[in-house]
C-alpha cells in the first residue's frame, strides 16, 4: 500500500513569489548582521573584519546588558499576556455573537490604517500627567493627584498590549471559529454552565490559536522600537533602543548587530520551545 504525497494546496501557488522576495531581501540582510557581529570596533574607524567574539562576550558579561535583556523580556511577556486576555473575549464576541460582529471587526481592522507614531502620540494624550486619564480621575476625585504613569514601565506596557490586540483578536478568532458551536451547545445540554463549557471545551480547543496569539504578541514586543523611545520617554531601556543607540550614538556597527542577533536568538528559542511543549491532542 502507498502513502499518498502531500502536495501543497493549490491557493498557496500565488504566495510563492512574495515569499522569494522576502527571502531574497531578509535572509542576506540577516547574513550580513550576523558577519557584521564578529567584526572590531575602534572608535572613529569603520569595522574592522575579525573574528572575535568581544561583542557578545560584552553582552553576555556586562550586567547592564543583562538587565537590559531581562527587562525587555519582562516587558514584552506582561504585555503578551495582558494583549491575549484582553483578545480572548473580543474575539469570542466577534465569532459568535453577529451584532457585535459589526462593532468589533470595523474597530480591530481600522487599526491597521492608523499610523503607529499617530496611536502613540494619542497615548501621550490620555497617559500625560495633565492627559485625559489624569484629569477625569483627578476631576471625580478618585486620585488627589496626577498619576505618574506615561514615561514608565506603565505606559510602556499599554503601548505593546495596543499593538498587539489587533493581532491577538484575529488570530484567536480564526481559531474560535473553528469549533462547531454544537459542542458547547451539547455541554451546557448535559449540564455543564457556560463557565465549565469554556474551561473544558472552547479554551482547550483553542489552545493552538492561544499559543500563536502569545507568541506573536511577544515577538512583536521583544522588538519594539518607537514604543519604548515615545511612551518610554529614554527612561525605559529595550533591547531595540540600545540597538538605536549604539548605531546611531556609539556608531558602534559590530556591537549592535550582535543585539540585533541576541534579540532574534532569543525569539527564535522561545518560539521553538513553546512549540516543541504544544500538546499535540485537542483537550
Amino acid at each position: 500500500m502507498t502513502t499518498p504525497r502531500r502536495t501543497a494546496p493549490f491557493w498557496l501557488a500565488p504566495a510563492l513569489p512574495a515569499l522569494a522576495l522576502y527571502l531574497a531581501i531578509y535572509v542576506p540582510s540577516l547574513a550580513i548582521l550576523a558577519v557584521l557581529s564578529f567584526f572590531k570596533f575602534e572608535p572613529g574607524h569603520l569595522p574592522i573584519p575579525a573574528l572575535t567574539l568581544s561583542n557578545y562576550a560584552r553582552f553576555i558579561l556586562d550586567p547592564y546588558y543583562l538587565g537590559l535583556m531581562l527587562n525587555t523580556l519582562y516587558l514584552a511577556a506582561v504585555a503578551s499576556v495582558v494583549a491575549v486576555a484582553m483578545s480572548y473575549p473580543l474575539a469570542y464576541s466577534l465569532v459568535r455573537s453577529p451584532g457585535l460582529r459589526r462593532i468589533i471587526l470595523p474597530a480591530v481592522t481600522i487599526s491597521f490604517f492608523i499610523s503607529a507614531i499617530l496611536r502613540l502620540y494619542g497615548w501621550i494624550g490620555i497617559l500625560g500627567e495633565n492627559g485625559v486619564l489624569n484629569g477625569t480621575l483627578v476631576s471625580l476625585g478618585i486620585i488627589p493627584s496626577p498619576l505618574p504613569i506615561l514615561f514608565t514601565d506603565k505606559a510602556v506596557v499599554i503601548g505593546l498590549t495596543d499593538f498587539a490586540i489587533p493581532y491577538a483578536v484575529l488570530i484567536l478568532a480564526s481559531s474560535i471559529s473553528n469549533i462547531d458551536a454544537s459542542l458547547e451547545q451539547a455541554a451546557q445540554n448535559l449540564g455543564a454552565t457556560q463557565w465549565q463549557t469554556f474551561l473544558r471545551i472552547t479554551l482547550p480547543l483553542t489552545r493552538p490559536g492561544l499559543i500563536a496569539a502569545l507568541v506573536l504578541s511577544f515577538a512583536q514586543a521583544v522588538s519594539a522600537f518607537i514604543t519604548p523611545l515615545l511612551l518610554g520617554g529614554g527612561r525605559v531601556p529595550m533591547l531595540a533602543t540600545q540597538v538605536y543607540d549604539s548605531m546611531i550614538f556609539s556608531v558602534n556597527y559590530p556591537f549592535a548587530s550582535a543585539t540585533v542577533v541576541v534579540i532574534l536568538a532569543v525569539i527564535l528559542l522561545i518560539t521553538f520551545g513553546v512549540g516543541r511543549a504544544r500538546p499535540t491532542t485537542g483537550l
